[in-house]
């Protein structure tokens, strides 16, 4: 027979059966387990009363029953710990096994199993082996308050740290996957360990210091051109940057070396010629010996086939002798006359056009005085002295246009500019002219970005002008409030002049932080007593109470005193007042005071 209960689909199921504890007749409990989205009942063997609770934090029935007492079986009720023989019920929302006292965290809302001769578990417990403290910091945490800041996080480590978390002794070697730490020289901490030190050690004689990355040298020794990893050559000069194919080779000089012809040169920019191709150094000019003018003085380039420059080479066409004087003709060329620069063009004489015209008219003149004084007329006179007016008239617009020639070599002389010089002006001038275009476009930028600023604030003070116009037609009366106002600038502007005082003599000291923390240490102090006494305030208002009620017995104490003593003074009074009378009264004849003559006058 199968369950009755309609709900069951167990054909196992015999639903009329009672719990098996002796001495329990009722029926035995069930469970609802979902399953594939179908609520399916789980039957215990056991009443609600003994039946186990481990269903409802486990996946299955359990097959004990419990004490009625209790919220769980024997089994159940052990402590997780294998071979710990502590009972208890596990707490509410608590998971199976649970922990007992002696084995579960010690941290609040904790129920995992703490460690070995620990006090936590592995989640809440300091990373370091051999520190009993809990972690310190958040939820992230994994060190104590000690490990995160002051002592090394190294197993049974107790020293202070150094870098990194770490003391001296147990600082890592930066090097991936390295577990060693870094070795002891007499000298300090090396940066890597023992085995990497002479991997990612300088190479360089006597240098200890770590390498660069992708280089055998550090910083020191490396050479400062971009992308080169060879040594420096400063052997000789510390002073000396690059290396020897990157610096430049004169001495005290530590400028980086030229490109040339798709390599560099030894030399610098300042001292390599300037001739292109040309690697030669050059000392103190534009060009080196093999391309510079070998006239005194001169620094200029030569022409090509010849050792000297434009100015000092000799003008006549296929002579690349030395000129006699500037922009002249050699000894050969040249008039003989000192300070003539003129062509000797009259052969064997050495002399220029203009002094060969006026040797001959001076011969000519000698040889007429000569033969005015013999007083010979020839008939060829006339035509002779025709021709001599005509030479002179020549000879005078000959000198006309030599002196011309001669202000223009002047002037050619004062205002020369060979073609390099010249290439180099222009050079020049196209690179200031395309500087002052660059500055020009970056100030009509800066021109630009301005104008958008004046206009956004523009626009901003018209709309504060607006909002100010609407707040003066809503509130008639600003006097008020433009004199608070004013009073408020005058502060802002009295606070600010205390505060550049204060900045001016350095008032603030590191001691102000320290008193400023100590203060609020205070503050919180006194929100917690703030809070105690909040906490009391009930307890004050029924002592308040109790004050004012004893108050009030006082006061009725004090009221029966008085009347009890004004009694007590009326009873005095009138004791004293009968004893005074008693004191007064006369003694009759015959009275046992006369007979017995205890008194003068009495009988004896």
């Amino acid at each position: 027979m199968g369950c009755s209960e309609p709900d069951c689909c167990d054909k196992e199921c015999n639903y009329d059966r009672v719990c098996r504890v002796d001495s329990c007749s009722r029926k035995h409990a069930y469970w609802i387990k979902r399953v594939h989205g179908i609520d399916v009942k789980v039957y215990s063997d056991f009443c609600v009363d003994h039946t186990c609770l481990f269903c409802v934090l486990g996946d299955s029935m359990c097959k004990r029953s419990k004490d009625t007492n209790h919220r769980f079986c024997s089994h159940h009720r052990r402590c997780g710990v294998e071979g710990c023989g502590n009972r208890g019920d596990c707490p509410r929302k608590v998971p199976l096994p649970w922990m007992c006292p002696s084995h579960i965290c010690r941290i609040e809302e904790c129920y995992k199993q703490r460690e070995d001769r620990y006090d936590y578990c592995k989640g809440h417990r300091c990373k370091v082996l051999g520190c009993y403290e809990r972690r310190f910091g958040g939820i992230d945490a994994e060190w104590c308050e000690a490990h995160a800041s002051k002592i090394c996080r190294h197993d049974n480590c107790r020293e202070s740290v150094h870098l990194t978390f770490f003391c001296k002794s147990h600082q890592k070697c930066p090097v991936k996957d390295c577990k060693h730490f870094k070795h002891h020289h007499k000298d300090g901490l090396w940066d890597f360990c023992e085995t990497h030190h002479l991997e990612y050690r300088c190479v360089f004689k006597g240098c200890t210091k770590r390498c660069i990355p992708n280089c055998r040298y550090c910083t020191a020794h490396k050479c400062t051109f971009e992308g080169c990893v060879s040594v420096r050559e400063n052997e000789k000069d510390k002073d000396q940057i690059f290396c020897k194919e990157h610096g430049c080779e004169v001495t005290r000089c530590y400028a980086v070396a030229m490109v040339v012809a798709k390599g560099y040169a030894p030399y610098c920019r300042r001292h390599t010629c300037t001739v292109a191709d040309c690697r030669e150094v050059c000392e103190g000019a534009q060009f080196c010996s093999r391309h510079c003018c070998t006239w005194d003085g001169c620094d200029k380039t030569r022409i090509d086939a010849s050792t000297f420059c434009v100015e000092h080479e000799c003008r006549r066409a296929g002579c690349h002798n030395k000129c006699k004087l500037r922009l002249g003709y050699c000894e050969e060329h040249c008039c003989k006359i000192d300070q003539c620069l003129n062509f000797n063009d009259t052969g064997s004489d050495k002399l220029c056009y203009e002094h060969s015209r006026k040797d001959l008219l001076r011969k000519v003149k000698h040889f007429e005085d000569r033969l005015r004084g013999r007083g010979h007329e020839t008939r060829h006179y006339e035509d002779l002295r025709c021709r001599h007016e005509k030479l002179r008239g020549d000879y005078d617009e000959v000198v006309i246009r030599l002196n011309a020639s001669l202000e223009e070599i002047r002037c050619l002389r004062a205002t020369w500019i060979s073609e390099e010089d010249n290439r180099i002006w222009r050079k020049d001038w196209d690179d200031r002219h395309a500087r002052l275009l660059y500055d020009l476009n970056r100030e009509q930028k800066r021109v630009e970005h301005w104008e958008r600023k004046a206009g956004e604030l523009l626009r901003r003070v018209d709309e504060v002008e607006v909002l100010l116009a609407e707040e003066r037609r809503r509130h008639q009366s600003t006097a008020l409030l433009e004199r608070q106002v004013e009073d408020l600038i005058c502060k802002v502007e009295c606070l600010e002049e205390e505060l550049r005082c204060e900045r001016e003599k350095h008032i603030i000291h590191e001691g102000r932080q320290r008193e400023i923390d100590r203060l609020l240490c205070t503050v919180a102090e006194l929100e917690k007593k703030l809070a105690n006494e909040h906490l009391r305030g009930s307890r004050y208002d029924e002592l308040l109470k109790k004050l004012n009620l004893l108050q009030g017995w006082l006061s009725n104490e004090k009221e029966k005193n008085e009347i009890l003593l004004e009694e007590i003074a009326r009873r005095d009074e009138y004791g004293r007042c009968r004893r005074d009378r008693c004191d007064r009264r006369r003694f009759r004849s015959g009275s046992w005071e006369r007979r017995s003559g205890r008194f003068p006058g009495g009988v004896c």
